[in-house]
């Protein structure tokens, strides 16, 4: 919900901005989104800003949008092609094409566990940036989740990929392997007393592989990569 009142924008009835600061920040993001909860406003969203804009005779808002709420979000991100040193994704791609769809769902409740610690409410569009207050219900929301991929019997073929992080190089970010020996099960065995470290190398473990195995397209993810790289 989002409402104007007193030449301030209101958003989820709790956050107040001016037109300016607004203006600001889709500016610096290159992009439209809820200062509230820095989730990108959907086209309904949208819609209601530019009709609230509009009705407040706010033309810089409107330009602001009109230039930006098209925008996809940025795509640094670059893929690495397989060599020897690749060995053990190479040994794995095989078990993916056999359990193609299996797989992919089981990678997904993986980056759903990292983003749900990293303050994700559990709907998409995804967060561009992590949140320090979490109100997830560990318990009831990401503990199923855990012990629902290690029941599952293609949890063995993923468990042991190595972990990845992007690092920045000439305004691109490039996949780095961030050691050899800690793996998915690794992380996800630390995540409840390491919280947010293990929800970032989840996130980028995960989109790196969706993207470059699984040749899913996740721009949405992006900002995000970005903000915890």
């Amino acid at each position: 919900m989002i409402k104007y009142i007193q030449g301030v924008y209101i958003f989820n009835d709790r956050y107040k901005i001016s037109s300016k600061d607004l203006i600001d920040k889709y500016n610096n993001s290159n992009m439209c989104f809820n200062p509230n909860n820095d989730i990108l406003l959907s086209q309904n969203e949208i819609s209601l800003l530019e009709n609230l804009a509009f009705s407040n005779n706010d033309n810089n808002l409107l330009n602001t949008m009109n230039n930006l709420k098209y925008n996809n979000p940025p795509s640094p991100i670059k893929s690495v092609i397989y060599n020897d040193n690749n060995l053990f994704i190479k040994d794995q791609i095989s078990n993916y094409n056999n359990n193609k769809k299996d797989i992919l769902h089981l990678i997904y409740d993986i980056l759903h566990i990292g983003l749900y610690f990293a303050g994700w409410n559990g709907k998409t569009p995804y967060i561009i940036k992590p949140k320090q207050n979490l109100l997830v219900n560990i318990e009831l929301t990401i503990q199923p989740l855990i012990d629902k991929l290690y029941q599952n019997p293609h949890f063995d073929t993923i468990k042991n990929f190595p972990i990845i992080n992007y690092l920045l190089q000439n305004n691109e970010y490039y996949p780095n392997i961030q050691d050899i020996d800690v793996k998915i099960t690794t992380i996800l065995d630390e995540i409840l007393n390491n919280q947010f470290a293990s929800s970032n190398f989840l996130i980028t473990t995960t989109y790196y592989y969706l993207t470059t195995i699984c040749n899913n397209s996740l721009n949405s993810l992006e900002p995000l990569i970005k903000n915890i790289s």
